[in-house]
C-alpha cells in the first residue's frame, strides 16, 4: 500500500498507487525505458523479444503479492512516471520498505521557466 495520496508543490503533481486500468500505460512506459536504456548494451534479437504483453503479466504477478506497491504521478491526466517495491519481511532499520523501480517521463513540468 501506498502512502496516502501526495500533491506536488507548484507543478500540479498528484502521486498515488496505480489504478488497474492504468496498467497498460505504466507497462509500456517500462517496455520502452528497457529498450531506449539497454539499446547497446544487450542484443537488439532480446530487446526486439520484449513485448507489452509479457511485461503486464510480469506486473500483474509482482502486484499480486501483498508486499508490492506501485504508485503512478499524474499530472494534467497524463502519468508521467511511475514506481515500484515492495514491504520486506525484514526491512533494514529505520525502513519500510524499498523502491525497486523509478521511472520519471522527460515530459514532467517541474513549474519552472526556462
Amino acid at each position: 500500500m501506498m502512502p496516502e495520496d501526495t500533491e506536488g508543490r507548484g507543478a500540479g503533481l498528484n502521486v498515488r498507487t496505480i489504478e488497474p486500468q492504468e496498467l497498460d500505460t505504466v507497462g509500456q512506459a517500462s517496455l520502452d525505458v528497457m529498450r531506449a536504456t539497454h539499446k547497446g548494451i544487450v542484443p537488439d534479437s532480446f530487446l526486439n523479444s520484449l513485448s507489452l504483453d509479457q511485461t503486464l503479466r510480469r506486473f500483474e504477478g509482482i502486484l499480486q503479492k501483498p508486499h508490492a506497491f506501485c504508485g503512478v504521478a499524474r499530472q494534467e491526466d497524463k502519468i508521467v512516471g511511475f514506481t515500484m517495491g515492495s514491504f520486506p519481511h525484514h526491512p533494514p532499520e529505520g525502513f519500510d520498505g524499498e523502491l525497486n523501480t523509478i521511472y520519471v517521463t522527460s515530459c514532467l513540468s517541474t513549474g519552472v521557466e526556462e
